[in-house]
């Protein structure tokens, strides 16, 4: 295939995993619809929430493919502009989210709706500054945008979902017998420390000043130490 061929795949796929992904976030919130006031999760908000996790790996995979196609058509790694870089950071916020899962279970998959839908819109967003494939400017040929780029994606990813886990920490710590669909605080705030402070070294690469960069960055300041939770 041309550059051409592999530039104009990248755009429907693209397109499409942004409508799939669309129909998850659609099943998650029925998800949520149908277990509202019921003390025990009903079997049609399961069923809801299987087919949105299933239909959310359908676009990851789509969208994935179609980041790995505008690589090939631009020959270099797929996040050299904000276009690029937004569907990137979605493919490895999804990864998370269902690493997550496979790690956590039922106590992290409740985050489908924010996680799908937050991804909606970041890949609707990044196609209204859209940029045909091509190579870098000068400016942007540096190691450094390999690294400090995906650093700042991976962390991002973490960051976001430990940012959902600390709302629903705060919205079971102020009402415990509400929101039935939520885990409890004790266990929310731990999966959010563990989700944001696991890696601190990501954090660390993500801060780096990358010459030229395009999306800045800025001094890495010394880390404090863990704190055990």
């Amino acid at each position: 295939m041309t550059s051409e061929a592999y530039a104009q795949a990248s755009t429907y796929l693209i397109a499409a995993a942004t409508v799939v992904l669309a129909l998850a976030f659609v099943a998650h919130v029925a998800e949520w619809a149908l277990a509202r006031g019921s003390d025990e999760e009903p079997t049609s908000s399961q069923v809801a929430a299987s087919i949105g996790r299933s239909v959310s790996v359908l676009a990851w995979l789509i969208l994935l493919t179609g980041v790995v196609a505008r690589g090939l058509a631009a020959g270099r790694v797929p996040w050299g502009n904000m276009y690029e870089f937004g569907c990137a950071a979605v493919v490895l916020m999804l990864a998370a989210y269902f690493l997550l899962i496979r790690r956590w279970g039922r106590v992290i998959d409740w985050t489908g709706a924010a996680v799908t839908g937050f991804g909606t819109v970041v890949l609707g967003a990044s196609m209204l500054v859209y940029v045909p494939a091509g190579p870098l400017v000068p400016a942007l040929h540096s190691y450094w945008l390999v690294i400090h780029v995906f650093a700042a994606m991976l962390a991002g990813s973490a960051f976001f979902i430990g940012a959902i886990t600390s709302a629903a920490y705060l919205l079971k710590s102020a009402k415990p017998e509400g929101f039935r669909r939520l885990p409890p605080a004790a266990l929310s705030a731990r999966r959010a420390f563990q989700t944001t402070s696991g890696h601190p070294q990501v954090s660390r690469l993500a801060s780096q000043r990358c010459p030229g960069c395009w999306c800045g960055g800025g001094r890495t300041t010394p880390f404090p130490r863990r704190a055990r939770f």
